[in-house]
């Protein structure tokens, strides 16, 4: 079980992996095996931390499920509302950057 700051660590990499790559989408399996890959957080995860964390996202508007007619498991996508927040918080953290 994940502790409260992890949690927060998990919804913030998982909308900045998803805002970066929008308008494409992924499992929730596929987003925790690639944060793992990069070594993005420095605890371990499973795939209902995912999970959480990305419905956490929804509850906020700031990733969507996308389901289709031949898949039962949801692809997570960011909204545009994600896609702004995280754009803003990078801004907000990189001033010199955004003034470019």
């Amino acid at each position: 079980m994940l502790t409260i700051a992890q949690q927060q660590e998990m919804r913030i990499v998982g909308l900045e992996f998803l805002a970066t790559r929008y308008p494409n989408s992924y499992t929730a399996d596929a987003i925790k095996r690639m944060l793992m890959r990069r070594q993005r957080v420095d605890f371990q995860f499973t795939e209902s931390d995912t999970v959480a964390a990305l419905t956490f996202l929804k509850d906020e508007e700031l990733v969507q499920p996308l389901l289709d007619n031949l898949h039962a498991i949801p692809a997570w996508q960011a909204t545009s509302k994600g896609v702004l927040q995280f754009q803003r918080k990078e801004a907000q953290d990189n001033p010199e950057e955004s003034r470019l």
